[in-house]
């Protein structure tokens, strides 16, 4: 039996529990049985996808929650210093007890708004979090690939704060400078490349840092060996209403090379047009994840054709389609009004 095409899988702001990315591998699987050449042979227990691809996922939300536990911890023990003390400090003590009160919610601001703030504003937290990530996909990498044959069957799917998240730590691979402890990169872009790299409702420019600049090398699409690139073929998914996207779209300089698609997408099934299941659903989504993650022209163009109607017949039955404009649209002007990360909160308070 080949070896399992490797694909690693990053979430968004708010998953939190192990085995996060199970709800979407059983829709992928549950989709793929739809076209003839991912159904599963008979008499198997197991689907297509099962068979060929080793999902790994990548959790990092556990250092949001650490981070919030501890500052929580020490406006605490600050708070009672000055308590102590009989000392007030107004300012201080508004905002020691505002953070306090935070790490102990269970709301919407602390689950998802407080993953994008902690990630865009604290550089020390961002770089624990890609060395950790980097750590646990640098040996995944190394097991799978063959220097010998160049077989390149590793991938990635990132959705929403997941895009900055893979981003900054493909560069760190890259770069190396997540391991300074050797002073030889053995996954350094003349060596490897990704297969694939899929981006799904991608905010990395949005949340770009001052060290990892989005359109820098290294996450751009070239040949096996390039030392300005780090993947075969780079994809993004955008969907026109879902509004994140909208404040810094994704617009590389190099949009125009060989092995870059940018694909839009605009049917509308849910009220929450940024769900990465809504995304997954559409067959503009994931027929380009399948056709890469096995082989161009697993999916014949007249399955391509029949799904796509299909869907599309599926989501005019969704009687909201013009509300959700409407109320996309009200999301999107508060973005273009000041892109930056104050609206990016308001907007996140607005669409949940």
């Amino acid at each position: 039996m080949s070896q399992k095409h490797l694909v690693f899988l990053f979430h968004g702001m708010g998953d939190d529990k192990e085995n996060w990315s199970k709800k979407y591998t059983d829709q992928l699987i549950k989709i793929s049985k739809n076209y003839n050449n991912l159904k599963p042979a008979k008499n198997s227990k197991k689907s297509v996808i099962e068979e060929s691809i080793n999902f790994k996922e990548i959790k990092y939300n556990n250092f949001f929650e650490k981070a919030l536990e501890d500052m929580g911890d020490n406006s605490k023990k600050i708070l009672d210093i000055l308590k102590k003390k009989n000392e007030k400090i107004p300012e201080f003590q508004e905002t020691f007890e505002w953070i306090l009160d935070l790490s102990k919610r269970d709301d919407f601001f602390k689950t998802h708004l407080m993953d994008v703030i902690l990630w865009k504003i604290d550089p020390f937290l961002r770089n624990r979090i890609i060395t950790a990530i980097a750590n646990e996909m640098a040996p995944l990498i190394n097991k799978q690939i063959d220097y010998k044959n160049l077989e390149r069957r590793v991938s990635i799917i990132a959705y929403s704060l997941g895009t900055s998240v893979c981003h900054d730590t493909i560069n760190a691979l890259a770069s190396g400078s997540w391991n300074r402890k050797d002073e030889y990169n053995g996954l350094a872009p003349i060596v490897f490349h990704f297969h694939s790299i899929h981006m799904i409702s991608n905010v990395s420019y949005l949340l770009e840092s001052s060290d990892s600049k989005v359109y820098k090398p290294f996450i751009k699409p070239g040949p096996w060996g390039d030392e300005g690139s780090y993947c075969m073929e780079y994809h993004t998914y955008k969907h026109d209403y879902d509004p994140f996207t909208w404040p810094k779209e994704y617009n590389p300089p190099w949009k125009d090379e060989s092995g870059y698609t940018n694909q839009p997408i605009s049917s509308i099934g849910d009220w929450n047009t940024h769900s990465l299941t809504h995304y997954l659903d559409n067959p503009l989504v994931h027929i380009p994840i399948f056709e890469r993650l096995f082989e161009s022209g697993i999916i014949t163009p007249d399955e391509e054709d029949k799904a796509i109607e299909s869907h599309l017949n599926k989501t005019l039955k969704f009687k909201d389609q013009e509300s959700v404009k409407k109320k996309m649209k009200v999301i999107g002007n508060i973005f273009r009004e000041s892109p930056d990360l104050k609206a990016l909160v308001k907007g996140l308070r607005k669409l949940l």
